[in-house]
């Protein structure tokens, strides 16, 4: 009787302590930084999110940002430290994210007027393929966005993790090196949370460059020949209306959130690579909310004519934002009283 207890015992302990360390492994390892504070919070692992990582860092910041950068990861191509340049007395934090719906915008902008942020200057990037494809918050967004506790929180992060199917996921567990595209090991700016790079004289002096190499170049061409960069259709083409009554309501409390702080912000339409501009009833409703405060670079242009600008045709090259940062700011600055 005493050895089948004893056999029941190790029967159901094994698995428990499989558990144990496993969860320990995790808690460990924290890649998705959910046991910080840390020095920084950089993108590493493909699977963490870009809005999450960069709320965090918000929250521990000291900084008193009064400037910010939002939009999809079309918005990494935007240097907070040549804003700051730009723009006198400005502070800026990249606030982006990968798919940035209008609605968790609209979060974003809420949550700082919430904190009593000064909300001082606005670049917002709006993209004619995905900012209004969903109403609400972003999926990945931090626990305080979603309405769930800190603790279920990081539970659906254990869970999501411990749960997948991926041996690179094993190996990151384990601590092994894993590289490609589950690694891109981003390096972001400690302050302006820029996301790709450590903001310097260097790569300021480098921004507008396209850098393009002959390998490059040669990945361009291949693109071209195999179909990925497609042509497109030589007259210009617009999206089915796409801003539904939840996300004009938002597009209202945006509007609303900016007055109410005088920001000095630009609101964006990126050039794509597929060249579709917003239907004129879209276009029209976001004039209603930001007027002459919307820049559009979508559709049929210089930048888009050129499949050089879209190494892997969802993103431009920074060199873009850069060229229509400068586009903007002196248009602004010529209608300065």
């Amino acid at each position: 009787m005493k050895s089948f207890v004893r056999t029941l015992l190790l029967f159901f302990a094994a698995p428990g302590v499989l558990v144990l360390m496993l969860v320990g492994l995790y808690v460990k390892k924290d890649v998705y930084l959910d046991f910080g504070p840390y020095p920084n919070y950089s993108w590493k692992y493909y699977f963490q999110q870009l809005d999450d990582l960069s709320t965090k860092k918000y929250l521990l910041s000291d900084k008193n940002y009064n400037s910010f950068i939002m939009g999809s990861s079309r918005s990494v191509g935007v240097y907070g430290c040549y804003l700051q340049k730009k723009i006198p007395n400005s502070r800026f934090f990249h606030y982006g994210s990968w798919s940035e719906s209008i609605g968790a915008i609209h979060q974003k902008l809420w949550f700082l007027d919430s904190t009593g942020a000064d909300i001082r200057n606005l670049v917002l990037y709006i993209d004619t393929d995905n900012s209004f494809y969903q109403d609400g918050s972003s999926f990945s967004q931090h626990y305080l966005f979603t309405g769930s506790s800190e603790i279920m929180y990081k539970l659906k992060h254990m869970k999501t993790f411990l749960l997948a199917k991926d041996p690179d996921y094993v190996k990151i567990l384990l601590g092994m090196e894993v590289h490609g595209e589950i690694f891109p090991n981003w390096e972001s700016d400690k302050t302006t949370n820029d996301c790709q790079h450590v903001c310097s004289a260097s790569v300021l002096s480098t921004y507008s460059l396209r850098n393009q190499s002959h390998k490059d170049s040669v990945k361009i061409d291949s693109l071209l020949k195999n179909g990925f960069l497609y042509p497109r259709k030589p007259i210009q083409q617009y999206s089915t209306d796409q801003i539904s009554g939840i996300e004009e309501s938002k597009l209202a409390a945006i509007s609303e959130i900016l007055k109410k702080h005088q920001t000095n912000y630009y609101v964006v339409i990126t050039p794509l690579y597929d060249q579709i501009r917003f239907s004129n009833r879209d276009m029209k409703i976001l004039r209603n909310y930001f007027g002459n405060r919307i820049y559009d670079f979508s559709g049929i242009n210089e930048t888009t004519n050129n499949p050089c600008n879209y190494p892997d045709r969802k993103h431009f090259l920074p060199c873009i934002s850069k060229m229509m940062l400068d586009s903007i700011l002196h248009v602004r600055e010529d209608k300065q009283p």
